[in-house]
């Protein structure tokens, strides 16, 4: 799987992925076009996931919420899942 774009968090801010982990996106404006960088790396569980969105103060839109209740608790078991 190569990096991927998953869903926007909030303005500026995205989930993506991996082979190995989750990512936080950071959106910077390149000549009018967004440019997505990585800003931390998961791989282990939501619970870090959340705390690192926490530690960056990343305020979630409503339906970013919903689907990161969606995820599974294991960067492992989403892989899994993503890949059937």
């Amino acid at each position: 799987m190569a990096d991927r774009f998953l869903f926007s968090l909030s303005d500026g801010w995205a989930l993506g992925a991996d082979d190995k982990q989750w990512m936080l996106l950071r959106g910077r404006k390149r000549h009018a076009e967004t440019v997505w960088q990585p800003a931390a790396f998961i791989a282990s569980t939501k619970t870090n996931l959340l705390l690192c969105m926490a530690e960056k103060a990343i305020r979630l839109h409503a339906d970013a919420q919903a689907k990161l209740d969606e995820l599974p608790e294991r960067f492992l078991e989403w892989q899994l899942t993503m890949a059937h």
